[in-house]
């Protein structure tokens, strides 16, 4: 199997894993990796628990464009790497962490091993600047939400961007069981 059949089938399996986890749908998501050729991101509207390989457009150093329109977020991924230092970049719909990013300036994991993998999660509001904030963000953090819309995580492989983002949700699914458990507090 080529490089690009590996990575064609990293970038399937962490796709359906995304959809059947509840943090993305059809149509709905990216995810991009680094390589030294280019950033390898996936298509705008790929449905990325069914990615063939037209799915997946290289952002290359160059002025041949690809074959398919990389994703709208592709000045978000290459600004991450650019600032970061991250091998991968994924940029999700959680449903739990977006209802929280509506009302709070901070998403602050509740229980131990999410306070440990993704520390504080910032709320960026603010539409100016968009592609500065999460990536000025990424840079001290590992996880951003974009409030009421969805979390960007950065990471080493596309796996720990899968494995930060399911932590994000599962924490926020946390809060929001036991905000539900005292109503009158917020």
């Amino acid at each position: 199997m080529t490089a690009t059949g590996q990575l064609l089938d990293v970038f399937r399996g962490v796709g359906r894993e995304l959809q059947a986890l509840g943090l993305v749908y059809p149509g709905a998501g990216n995810m991009s990796v680094w390589t030294p050729e280019a950033v390898i991101i996936t298509a705008e509207g790929a449905r990325l628990h069914d990615l063939g390989p037209d799915d997946l457009s290289p952002i290359r150093r160059s002025t041949i464009a690809p074959a398919r329109h990389p994703a709208q977020d592709a000045p978000i991924h290459r600004a991450v790497y650019v600032v970061s230092g991250a091998r991968a970049v994924m940029h999700t719909h959680p449903p739990h962490a977006a209802a929280l990013s509506t009302i709070r300036e901070t998403l602050t994991p509740e229980d131990h091993e999410s306070r440990f993998v993704l520390g504080l999660v910032p709320v960026i509001r603010s539409r100016r600047s968009m592609i500065d904030n999460i990536a000025e963000a990424l840079t001290v953090n590992v996880a951003v939400m974009v409030a009421g819309h969805g979390a960007y995580v950065r990471g080493e492989s596309l796996h720990d961007c899968l494995r930060l983002s399911a932590t994000l949700e599962a924490s926020a699914r946390l809060v929001w069981l036991r905000a539900s458990l005292r109503p009158n507090e917020s």
